[in-house]
């Protein structure tokens, strides 16, 4: 079944299980969270305007399919499997943390003032520009990273006994 939710204010997610799911707090900025795991075979589109967005529990399932949407203030999301994001907007000077248990696929650059966390279970693979404070990379089987880092504070690159490739780009961090 489908599901979509509309609210002019903050949202706390209960136990959901659909074919679909979209969420809209624009309105009212508000943010949206969750009280239970969120299970989603298809698309996921959130948008909180400027409010965060916290989808982080351990047995959240979104959809791996292209089309996955998250648009809001501060975003964290977690998947407890392969995710795919199509459109990941963060707010101004706000922070992303993105963790996949499997392979993790973005839509391209990450840019904010804040920090930016991404971690896959798989090979994180970062087709494209990462500019953040600091930046923390994590693919358990391996990292490829296509583009530009630039980190004002400090990157950590992190694997399980793998590669770390650099394809293009520089990578510039400024902490200690």
């Amino acid at each position: 079944v489908a599901v979509s939710v509309t609210n002019g204010g903050a949202l706390a997610l209960d136990a959901i299980s659909a074919t679909s799911l979209g969420v809209d707090t624009s309105a009212g900025n508000g943010a949206v969270t969750q009280n239970a795991p969120v299970v989603v075979t298809g698309t996921t589109a959130v948008n909180a305007g400027s409010g965060a967005i916290t989808l982080n529990n351990a047995g959240n399932d979104f959809s791996n399919a292209a089309g996955n949407s998250f648009t809001g203030g501060a975003i964290n999301l977690r998947d407890t499997n392969a995710l795919t994001i199509t459109t990941l907007a963060n707010g101004a000077n706000q922070p992303v943390t993105v963790v996949a248990g499997g392979a993790l696929t973005l839509p391209g650059a990450v840019t904010t003032t804040a920090d930016i966390t991404l971690s896959s279970g798989a090979t994180l693979t970062m087709p494209g520009t990462l500019s953040g404070n600091n930046i923390s990379l994590t693919g358990t089987a391996g990292m490829t990273l296509g583009a530009d880092v630039t980190a004002a504070g400090n990157l950590s690159l992190t694997t399980t006994n793998t590669a770390v490739n650099q394809t293009a780009g520089k990578i510039t961090a400024g902490g200690a």
